[in-house]
């Protein structure tokens, strides 16, 4: 009886601690640039049960994609793709539907001898691991794999299962057209540009990216293929003082030793309606 009273107890303690506007407590430890090993601290945070008015609805009826088969359909290509639907950009699973990107990033094995020795204790082969993974994966609700994955081994699997695992893939553009022209060099978990500044300039530039984009040709017949682009450091070709300064100081354009940097950088920045100054 005495248990029984505290396991009720932690129950309703339990249900009150995770009611909606209140949140509960989680332990990370601080990530600062250049500053290792802080201290762990406690945050507030919630999950979406936990939102003001959030009402769960009933279970969603899904394609193999994870798309929403009561929304409406559009055309239907055999691939993903983008349409602008009135005043939104959506993506377009291969059978029509509107799609949201749900999908776990880094599904891929470790590389350690350890993790090696623990996949084989697990699952024994390369083949029942991705096959356990996508199993959890879809039990989540996730739809398929994020960037950084194994790219290889989740084709595989789509080719012989009817429940498929989206994917992605990374082209690298910046950083690879980067270390082919040279001026690169590796920071932790980052390429870095001289003062930061990427080539995104440069004609050439252009050029590689048609022919890395061919690698999209490849994937022409993979319908669980997603064209995925991370769009990052888009702002990093010049530096930005903080506002509320009206003029921005752009002194890095000494590192384009061609006018076409100057030229172009102009033109986007009346674009954008930012005042400017050079510093050449």
């Amino acid at each position: 009886m005495k248990n029984s009273i505290v396991i009720l107890f932690l129950l309703l303690l339990s249900q009150f601690g995770y009611a909606q506007g209140r949140t509960f407590k989680v332990t990370a430890r601080p990530w600062v640039k250049g500053q290792k090993n802080l201290p762990w601290k406690e945050y507030d945070t919630r999950t979406i049960a936990q939102l003001d008015g959030f009402k769960p609805t009933g279970k969603v009826r899904v394609n193999k994609y994870g798309s929403d088969l009561d929304a409406p359909r559009y055309r239907a290509t055999g691939f993903f793709r983008v349409e602008r639907i009135r005043d939104r950009w959506w993506m377009i699973d291969p059978d029509g539907y509107r799609h949201l990107q749900k999908v776990v990033v880094g599904v891929r094995l470790g590389t350690s001898e350890r993790n090696k020795q623990a996949m084989l204790n697990k699952f024994g082969t390369e083949e029942k691991w991705i096959e356990g993974t996508a199993r959890m994966i879809h039990s989540l609700g996730f739809s398929g794999a994020g960037s950084w994955s194994n790219e290889e081994a989740i084709a595989s699997y789509n080719a012989s299962h009817k429940e498929v695992l989206t994917r992605s893939i990374i082209l690298n553009l910046m950083s690879g057209y980067g270390k082919k022209r040279g001026g690169t060099y590796q920071l932790p978990g980052n390429t870095g540009y001289p003062n930061q500044c990427i080539f995104v300039f440069d004609p050439e530039f252009e050029t590689y990216c048609d022919e890395m984009a061919q690698k999209l040709v490849a994937n022409k017949t993979d319908k669980n293929f997603k064209p995925i682009l991370f769009v990052r450091r888009f702002f990093s070709f010049f530096n930005i003082l903080q506002p509320p300064l009206p003029i921005y100081e752009l002194s890095v354009f000494h590192i384009f030793q061609m006018s076409f940097g100057k030229f172009f950088l102009q033109k986007f920045l009346i674009y954008v309606s930012i005042e400017f100054s050079f510093y050449c």
